[in-house]
């Protein structure tokens, strides 16, 4: 057995030990993604297809444990988007800066694309899940709304509001706000894998950190098309494209932050004041309002210079 194998054998049985403790013991969302951290150290640390071979391993006892379902789950949500992350963060290539020896830039994939990749990934999966339960009794929307319906039920005994009525309102947000979670906490354990694999000289790129990166000019156009489904359409497509507007808006965010990053390079007690920033947005939520429209201003203010470009070699 070579190393690269002991190394997915022993990610996979962490990985899958993890998921059934932490379902099991119902310790809670955050803690789903613990089950991530064997997964992206074996696939950051060796091969992109250890982290794939340790997912599809640690699938087959949470299968045989608990059931299948659990065993799809952890596949689509975990260890799916884990390979991928560890796919494309380890693409390079490397720039021959001069004609001597060693003049040499190794220049890395962006993760903030992956990103990006990660929220249409997020949004094809609520459209999977929205067209089968349009085939059921109860459409998706409809069965979200009634679960939240009943938890507001108990909080209008305390506050005697009717607060059961915006449940459909809130049932779109909730879908795309455990994407959000989703989406950044995946990236948030394969940055702690990578930095630790680091600080042992094990990881074969030095970081996974979002610095400033290119946005696609579809991104837009997909955003359009969501909030034209969430104007026009059914009860369920109103729900879909409503979730995946802001769905799609996380990428901005994303691109937001490695703005703010990068402009407060100069500022005295740079990591107290970003460490005050980042508890804001994840108490209050609302300060993300503002990274989103930096990294959408960032985007149309790219997109408006390439225009003109293109225009003036036109001429």
């Amino acid at each position: 057995m070579t190393n690269e194998h002991k190394t997915i054998a022993i990610a996979a049985l962490l990985s899958s030990g993890l998921f059934l403790l932490v379902f099991g013991l119902q310790l809670g969302f955050i803690f789903m993604f613990l089950p991530t951290l064997p997964l992206f150290s074996a696939g950051l640390s060796k091969h992109p297809r250890a982290a794939l071979a340790a997912g599809a391993l640690a699938a087959l006892p949470i299968a045989g444990l608990a059931d299948s379902g659990a065993g799809a789950f952890f596949l689509l949500i975990f260890a799916l988007p884990s390979w991928y992350l560890c796919h494309m963060a380890l693409k390079s290539r490397v720039l021959q800066l001069s004609d001597k020896p060693g003049m040499q830039l190794r220049v890395w994939f962006p993760v903030g694309v992956v990103i990006i990749h990660l929220a249409v990934y997020a949004c094809a999966l609520l459209a999977l899940a929205t067209a089968f339960y349009a085939t059921q009794d109860t459409n998706l929307p409809q069965l979200i709304s009634r679960d939240i319906a009943q938890e507001l039920t108990r909080l209008e005994k305390i506050y005697d509001v009717p607060l059961h009525i915006a449940a459909p309102q809130i049932a779109f947000m909730l879908c795309a706000l455990m994407a959000w979670i989703w989406g950044a906490t995946l990236w948030l354990h394969g940055w702690l894998a990578d930095h630790a694999l680091a600080k042992r000289r094990l990881a074969l790129r030095p970081n996974l950190s979002i610095t400033p990166f290119p946005m696609p000019i579809w991104l837009l156009t997909l955003l359009g098309i969501c909030a034209l489904a969430a104007l026009i359409g059914g009860e369920s497509m109103q729900f879909l494209g409503r979730a995946c507007v802001i769905m799609l808006l996380l990428p901005y965010a994303f691109q937001g932050a490695a703005i703010m990053h990068f402009a407060s390079l100069t500022w005295p007690n740079r990591r107290i004041l970003l460490f005050f920033a980042y508890v804001g947005i994840t108490v209050f939520l609302w300060p993300a309002l503002l990274l989103i429209l930096v990294g959408l201003w960032h985007h149309l203010k790219t997109l408006n210079k390439q225009l003109q470009a293109g225009g003036t070699s036109s001429r």
